[in-house]
């Protein structure tokens, strides 16, 4: 699988505190990465970082053979590189289709967004994408009426519009039912091998059932990756991390 992002001895640093102390890790072509680990592992750092949003004091983080540190956000998207936050970001005001219009219209800008009709391609993506989501059933609703769930696969649907290589996502789960966590693993899924889709969770469910490599950060840094099985067998895993969840649980 060739190899589409690659982090090279990353160090982000906050007044002395290295969120990110010498982190490499790597990304391939199509597929689905799971990061894990306890809070201020630097999960989150990791993608500011790779979105230009961190700004970071060493090595490099490399996209398609490009590096990307130093890099204003917008350029570092158009180069193809979507993210989505915890929060659903959608426009409660606007219906669900026109949400996901203003991701897949080719002339970006707000005056473009409201001006005109989408060319046709442009509208049968936006079906494609509702699809996707399961939000076909009334395109025209507002935004504003929709479940949180719902909120987080219709913004999952505005990144995928804007036709990204690389999928960056931070907790997409947080607050949903059981069965919508279900439904987005399934949307992750079919995402592959057209994006990669690095996912940040804390949900082992939900990791579980993407079925991915999972890699463990610790202090800013990479204690380990591979199968789940393999990382939940890990005994400094389950000193660091999956023993201290279940006694918080506890």
């Amino acid at each position: 699988m060739p190899e589409l992002l690659r982090i090279d001895d990353l160090v982000v640093a906050y007044d002395g505190f290295r969120a990110l102390d010498g982190l490499s890790w790597a990304v391939g072509a199509g597929e689905i990465r799971v990061l894990i680990g306890p809070n201020g592992a630097g999960k989150s750092t990791l993608l500011d970082a790779i979105v230009g949003k961190a700004s970071i004091a060493s090595g490099q983080v490399v996209f398609e053979g490009r590096r990307l540190r130093g890099l204003p956000e917008s350029r570092i998207v158009a180069l193809g590189v979507g993210r989505k936050f915890q929060a659903p970001g959608v426009l409660e005001d606007l219906s669900v289709a026109d949400n996901v219009a203003l991701a897949v219209r080719r002339r970006k800008g707000w005056l473009a967004a409201f001006r005109g009709s989408l060319e046709a391609g442009e509208r049968e993506r936006v079906r494609e994408l509702l699809a996707l989501a399961e939000l076909d059933e009334r395109p025209g609703r507002r935004a504003a009426e929709l479940s949180h769930g719902q909120k987080q696969r219709l913004e999952l649907a505005m990144v995928v519009g804007l036709s990204p290589r690389l999928i960056l996502l931070d907790e997409p789960t947080a607050g949903m039912t059981r069965r919508e966590t279900e439904r987005t693993a399934e949307l992750l899924r079919s995402l592959v091998p057209r994006h990669a889709v690095v996912v940040v969770e804390h949900d082992m469910d939900f990791v579980e059932r993407l079925e991915a490599p999972v890699a463990v950060l610790h202090l800013g840094r990479l204690l380990t990756e591979g199968p789940l099985a393999q990382v939940r067998a890990d005994e400094r895993v389950r000193e660091v991390y999956l023993g201290r969840r279940k006694e918080q649980a506890a």
